[in-house]
């Protein structure tokens, strides 16, 4: 014997199956990040870049990487990261982002100096982003932590933020990057 279905359930159904939304990314890496900005005649010169990962991908970074099983992360094994991971920011900015006013600055930066370290139960990276970035005097800079595909969760702190070369006053804020809210601060750059 055939079932007969109300149209009001067939109906019902399409509307369930049309209404569906796609899979949001959820971050899978919770980082401390610091930023110490290096600003020299109204130039960022350089941003001191580090990154507290979380204590489990602290641990998956060790089962990867961590070859002699020291807990500690030597010479050869830093060698390996940097050419398998840091080398492969590039493209994405080293997840930094500049903003004069609400306008992407589209500022190159260069990481280099990249070191990694095991202190307490958390991996550490640090790294420096070479830039010669003119910042207009009187102009709003913004500068975000931003993993636009929402993998990475970057927590930047009031304490977490230092300037060199000016002591301009910052605030926190957030940005959004696509479908994901990024981490920042803002400050206005001296005349």
């Amino acid at each position: 014997m055939a079932r007969k279905f109300s149209p009001v359930a067939v109906i019902v159904l399409m509307l369930a199956c049309l209404s569906t939304v796609p899979a949001v990314a959820h971050p899978h890496m919770f980082i401390d990040a610091s930023y110490h900005l290096h600003i020299h005649r109204s130039h960022l010169e350089r941003i001191d870049v580090e990154w507290r990962f979380d204590e489990m991908n602290t641990a998956l970074y060790l089962m990867d990487f961590d070859r002699n099983g020291n807990g500690q992360i030597d010479p050869p094994e830093e060698e390996v990261i940097r050419q398998r991971i840091f080398n492969q920011l590039g493209p994405y900015s080293y997840f930094t982002h500049i903003f004069f006013d609400d306008k992407a600055a589209n500022a190159p930066l260069q990481g280099e100096n990249f070191r990694v370290t095991v202190e307490g139960n958390k991996l550490v990276m640090r790294f420096e982003l070479r830039t010669n970035l003119l910042l207009p005097p009187g102009r709003k800079i913004g500068v975000y932590a931003a993993d636009e595909e929402g993998f990475m969760a970057l927590d930047i702190k009031t304490e977490r933020i230092a300037f060199t070369g000016v002591q301009p006053a910052f605030s926190l804020g957030e940005r959004r990057f696509g479908m994901f809210y990024a981490q920042g601060f803002r400050f206005t750059q001296p005349n």
